[in-house]
């Protein structure tokens, strides 16, 4: 071996017990430096409070702390916790000093026994990154004493900053007020700005009292907490006043349950799946939403006698629905468009709609909130459609609910053309009456698809213009819409 390559590998022995070296003293220094912090720090707590740990260990190489057996206690308070073990993290500087750090929480519990109330929380793994440590600790001093969320300061709310987080098997016990709850996982995406990025539950279940309610799966998105505090103080105000709050959807974009099942005091509701998407507001009013409703199931119990034994006879216990719906108010157009909605009602058929109105607008709806009549003379009809589709068991059940009445579909057809039809064809002509007549009357004699639709020919009629027009000259409302009426077997 030459003499330079004896001198490399040397250095290199040399370098790795200088390496080895320092990694022990930086890490007793840094350990040491630790325990002097918390030392301070155990100082500084509440009177009666005491924390206690049973190791603690520093990994220079990866840039963090452990502390193992860590036990939280007040006797005074009636609180004790104990923590397997908390992990600090990942640090991020600013200048020479740690700004945000990145924290885990493992097999932790915390207790209050007081005679009054009691309370138990367990949690398996908690998980928040790039924590804002100066930050959280003025965020928590503002936080302290907050009852409820009127307390909440609005200016407050827009300092609040959380990473990503997430809680693994949380179990929450109120023994006072007979409560349990658990929450399989939660998962955030995080907190910028106020602002709360999507937050999702899986395995929720919460009972108490003998009721119980569960869900598979919970995701909301968008949530604004600056607005809430507005919104919280806003609704305090108000019924201070006796007053009816307003609402306002608080920036939420996105709300999905599946398997949500609620139980209790002889009530059953059972839910597949809800989704309200799409979901745009303006000053607190949803000015634009998609909501979709698969597998709600309406017990037997909550049924009159007639649908329970129709359904039963059909080997069916609960009526299954699913609904479709949706709105969207065009600022600039100034309309807003109630529909399509469709309500799948299964065996007994399809019914649904839709509403469209012109000269409305975000001012105007909020103006409503408080004065719903300001509506009759801005809100003008440019559109209705109303269409039913009979199902498979349509005829069946109609002919169950007639019979209990002594008459028939027959019977039913004929004095709907006597009565109804009369009435219609000296109001609004012959040639109208017959038609909707004979449609309806179709329907009910062999039901199958009926349709009605209404259109504005040119410029729509408010309310106000609409009832009077059809209670002292109807047949001008054929002069401004064009009404159609279908009816398939």
């Amino acid at each position: 071996m030459n003499k330079k390559g004896l001198i490399a590998i040397v250095v290199v022995g040399v370098l790795g017990v200088l390496g080895v070296v320092g990694y022990g003293i930086v890490q007793t220094k840094g350990e040491a430096k630790v325990r002097s912090m918390l030392a301070g720090f155990q100082k500084s707590l509440p009177p009666n409070t005491t924390l206690e740990y049973d190791s603690l260990s520093i990994n220079p190489a990866g840039l963090s702390l452990t502390m193992g057996g860590v036990r939280v206690n007040n006797p005074v308070e009636h609180l004790a916790g104990t923590v397997k073990d908390i992990v600090l993290s990942n640090p991020g500087f600013g200048g020479a000093t740690v700004k945000t750090i990145d924290v885990e929480v493992n097999g932790a519990e915390v207790s209050v026994v007081r005679p009054e109330a009691s309370m138990t929380a367990k949690v398996d793994h908690l998980a928040v990154e790039d924590v804002d440590i100066r930050e959280s600790i003025a965020l928590g001093k503002l936080f302290k004493g907050v009852k409820s969320a009127a307390d909440l300061e609005p200016e407050v709310m827009a300092r609040v900053n959380v990473g990503p987080s997430q809680v693994r098997n949380l179990d929450v016990t109120v023994s006072s007020e007979d409560t349990h709850l658990t929450v399989g996982a939660i998962d955030m995406d995080g907190v910028k700005q106020g602002v709360l990025g999507r937050l999702t539950y899986k395995d929720y279940v919460i009972e108490r009292e003998g009721a119980r309610l569960s869900m598979d799966g919970l995701a909301v998105e968008g949530i604004d907490l600056i607005r809430l505090a507005h919104w919280a103080k806003d609704t305090e105000a108000r019924m201070k006043r006796q007053e009816t709050p307003l609402l306002d959807t608080l920036g939420l974009r996105l709300l999905d349950v599946t398997g949500f099942r609620a139980e209790g005091e002889g009530h059953r509701l059972i839910l597949d799946h809800m989704a309200i998407t799409d979901l745009e507001s303006a000053r607190g009013l949803p000015t634009r939403i998609s909501l979709n409703v698969e597998g709600l199931r309406v017990p037997a119990g909550e049924l009159n006698e007639e649908t329970r034994a129709f359904l039963s006879e059909n080997g069916q216990s609960d009526l299954v629905v699913n609904l479709k719906y949706g709105h969207f108010l065009d600022q600039e157009k100034k309309t807003f468009v109630f529909g399509p909605a469709t309500l799948d009602l299964g065996l007994l058929g399809q019914y649904g709609g839709a509403l469209g109105l012109a000269g409305m607008d975000v001012e105007m709806l909020a103006n409503a909130q408080e004065r719903p009549e300001r509506l009759l003379e801005s809100a003008r009809l440019e559109s209705f459609t109303v269409k039913a589709v009979a199902g498979p068991g349509t005829a069946a059940y109609v002919d169950r609910v007639l019979a209990k009445e002594g008459m028939d579909r027959a019977a039913l057809s004929t004095l709907v053309e006597q009565r109804v039809g009369a009435d219609l064809r000296e109001t609004m002509g012959t040639e109208f009456g017959d038609r909707v007549v004979n449609a309806v009357a179709g329907f009910i004699k062999k039901p199958g698809t009926f349709t009605l639709s209404v259109k504005a020919e040119n410029d729509p009629m408010n309310m106000n213009e609409l009832g009077m027009t059809l209670a002292l000259m109807p047949k001008r409302l054929l002069q401004a819409y064009n009404v159609q009426v279908d009816y398939t077997k």
